[in-house]
């Protein structure tokens, strides 16, 4: 979505809003949410999901919003290193979540 600021380019900016909500959570397998509703250790069930998305929401944290890998892969590399990422779950037992992936 294109965002219009006063006195910048017609194309300088764009908006990415993230509407899609994917019942893709293991809430038996994750850990609690936190009294915010943050969750520390996310699990996902692969079967469900939406490899095909850019980012995505789910029910259980519907204020966050979670970045498919290839496309954080993209925006590191528009945006190099003014752009933290945080893995907050993988498939892959060689790869580590991030202690605190929604702490900043």
């Amino acid at each position: 979505m294109p965002v219009n600021i006063d006195g910048s380019a017609g194309d300088e900016y764009l908006l990415h809003v993230v509407e899609r909500v994917v019942d893709c959570f293991d809430e038996q397998r994750s850990s609690a949410p936190d009294q915010i509703g943050r969750i520390k250790k996310s699990v996902f069930r692969p079967e469900a999901l939406p490899v095909e998305l850019a980012a995505f929401r789910f029910p259980q944290f519907p204020t966050a919003v979670c970045w498919n890998g290839w496309m954080v892969e993209r925006l590191v590399g528009l945006l190099g290193d003014q752009l933290e990422s945080r893995l907050i779950w993988s498939e892959d037992p060689s790869l580590s979540p991030h202690p605190a992936p929604w702490g900043f």
